[in-house]
C-alpha cells in the first residue's frame, strides 16, 4: 500500500508540474505578462471571454466567469462607498491582505502541528503523513497558471475571493474528514484556494503602493508567511490541548469568511491609485501590451 501510494503521489506531482509548465510556456508568447490588478478593463465584458481566453481556461472557468460577471456590477456601489469613506486607503489594504496572507499560511502550520493526532487516529504510515503536508502542491501547481492567466479577464479581487472560498471549503472538509483519503483530497483542494490569492495579491499591493514604498510593503506582506506558520503550530497545540485536532480547522474557516467578503468589495487598483495617488497618468502601456510606471 505504501509503495502504491508513493507511486501515485509521484505521478500526481509529475503531472501537476508538467501541466503547469506546459500551460505557462504555451501562452508566454501569445499573452505577455501584465500586472494583474492593472489589467485592461475588458474583463468586465462577458463577450470578451470566449475570444480572448485560452480554450482550456475557457472550458474550466466559463461557469465561474458567468457567475462573477453577474455579481460584479452589483458590488460596484459598495466599492464606491469604500473609496468615498476612505476605508480603501493603501495602508489599510496592505494590512487587510497581510492579515489574510497570515491566516492562509496558518493553515499549513496547523496541518503540520496536528499530524501526530491525525496519525494516531487514522494509523498513518510515515509516507502518508508526509503526503498530507505536501498534498496542497498538486492543486497549487495545476491552478496557478490558470488563475494567473484568467486574472487578465476577470476582476482579480473577485478571483481572490473565489480562491479563499475554496480554501474555506478545504478547511471545513479537513476538519470533517472521516478517514485518510478524504483528508488528503481536502488538502489538495487547499492548494486550489491558495493559488489565486498567492498569485494575485502581491501584484495588487505593488500597484497601490507608492513608488518608494513598494519593496517595504511587499516585505511586510511576505513576512506573514513565517508568522502564519508559527501561529499554525500554536493553534494546533491549543486545539489538541483543549479540544480535538479537528476544531482548529473549523475555527480558521470561520475566521476567513470576513476576508472573503472583504476581497469581494475591494476596489480596483486603478481606482485606488486615482483616489489616493493623484491619478493614473504615470502608468503607460508599451507596444507589447504590458503596463509599467514611469517617473
Amino acid at each position: 500500500l505504501s509503495l502504491s501510494l508513493s507511486l501515485s503521489l509521484f505521478l500526481s506531482y509529475s503531472f501537476s508540474f508538467s501541466f503547469a509548465l506546459f500551460f505557462t510556456l504555451s501562452y508566454s508568447r501569445a499573452a505577455p505578462l501584465v500586472s494583474a490588478s492593472l489589467a485592461p478593463p475588458f474583463y468586465l465584458h462577458p463577450t470578451a471571454h470566449p475570444t480572448t481566453m485560452a480554450p482550456l481556461a475557457s472550458f474550466l472557468f466559463l461557469p465561474l466567469h458567468r457567475f462573477l460577471v453577474r455579481c460584479d456590477a452589483r458590488v460596484d456601489p459598495v466599492r464606491a462607498l469604500l473609496l468615498r469613506w476612505g476605508v480603501a486607503r493603501p495602508p489599510l489594504l496592505l494590512a487587510f491582505l497581510t492579515a489574510c496572507n497570515l491566516l492562509n499560511y496558518l493553515d499549513r502550520g496547523l496541518t503540520a502541528g496536528v499530524l501526530p493526532a491525525i496519525e494516531e487516529e487514522f494509523s498513518l504510515s510515515a509516507i502518508q503523513e508526509g503526503s498530507l503536508s505536501a498534498a496542497f502542491m498538486i492543486g497549487y501547481m495545476c491552478m496557478s497558471p490558470l488563475f494567473g492567466h484568467y486574472a487578465r479577464h476577470l476582476r482579480p479581487t473577485l478571483l481572490m475571493a473565489f480562491g479563499l472560498s475554496v480554501w474555506i471549503l478545504s478547511a471545513v472538509l479537513s476538519g470533517a474528514s472521516p478517514s485518510y483519503v478524504p483528508l488528503l483530497l481536502a488538502r489538495m483542494l487547499s492548494g486550489v484556494g491558495e493559488a489565486s490569492f498567492a498569485g494575485i495579491s502581491p501584484t495588487y499591493i505593488d500597484d497601490v503602493a507608492s513608488h518608494g514604498s513598494r519593496v517595504m510593503w511587499l516585505g511586510i506582506f511576505f513576512a506573514a508567511i513565517p508568522l502564519g506558520y508559527a501561529f499554525g503550530y500554536v493553534s494546533a497545540g491549543l486545539g489538541m490541548q483543549y479540544a480535538v485536532w479537528r476544531v482548529p480547522f473549523f475555527v480558521e474557516a470561520a475566521a476567513m469568511v470576513p476576508f472573503v467578503l472583504g476581497c469581494i468589495v475591494l476596489p480596483d487598483a486603478r481606482d485606488v491609485v486615482h483616489k489616493y495617488r493623484g491619478g493614473v497618468d504615470n502608468i503607460m502601456t508599451d507596444s507589447a501590451g504590458t503596463e509599467e510606471e514611469v517617473e
